[in-house]
């Protein structure tokens, strides 16, 4: 069992201030993108209010024809109908949510590689000495392909589960 002590606490209050401090300084790069971000999050907003009226219809479905044995063959129709618009509907939404993501996050982790490759071209010959070339390929590489999926994939999720979150609260709160 590993041993607490203050300094352990201390140096992981640190790396999660360090952290969010990184996080921080990465949330500058989008910051020229505020309106494609917006226009992304109001895409994930509306495909998560299909996402929450998709359950509403077939609880209305079970509710007034399958549990009564009320087979309006019309209605049921109706639903159905609309339950199928609504997931088509959701499914060009999300495509359309993603790739706003998908274009943002490249065009911010390009010009992050471009600030990098700059400041590898600002070092001086002693770093290159030191650090072999696969290692400076390597981590440009593979931080900046992690960083794009944080803005990708994880920020998307993030605001999305907390929206289903609000919907299924609102949903189960005011039937």
């Amino acid at each position: 069992m590993e041993n607490v002590t203050a300094e352990n606490g201390r140096k992981d209050m640190r790396e999660k201030t360090s952290h969010f401090k990184v996080f921080l300084r990465l949330l500058k790069y989008a910051k020229p993108h505020a309106k494609s971000m917006a226009a992304a999050f109001f895409l994930l907003g509306l495909a998560t209010l299909g996402e929450v009226i998709g359950p509403i219809l077939i609880k209305i479905f079970i509710d007034d024809h399958v549990a009564p044995r009320n087979f309006d063959w019309q209605r049921i129709g109706l639903l159905a109908a609309g339950f199928l618009f609504i997931q088509f509907a959701n499914s060009v939404i999300l495509y359309l949510q993603s790739l706003k993501f998908q274009t943002i996050a490249l065009k911010i982790i390009q010009q992050l590689r471009i600030d990098v490759f700059a400041k590898v071209q600002a070092l001086g010959m002693k770093f290159f000495d030191r650090t072999p070339t696969g290692a400076i390929v390597s981590r440009v590489t593979n931080d900046t392909e992690a960083i794009k999926e944080m803005f990708v994939s994880v920020l998307a999720v993030f605001i999305q589960s907390a929206f289903l979150l609000i919907g299924y609260f609102y949903c189960d709160v005011f039937p």
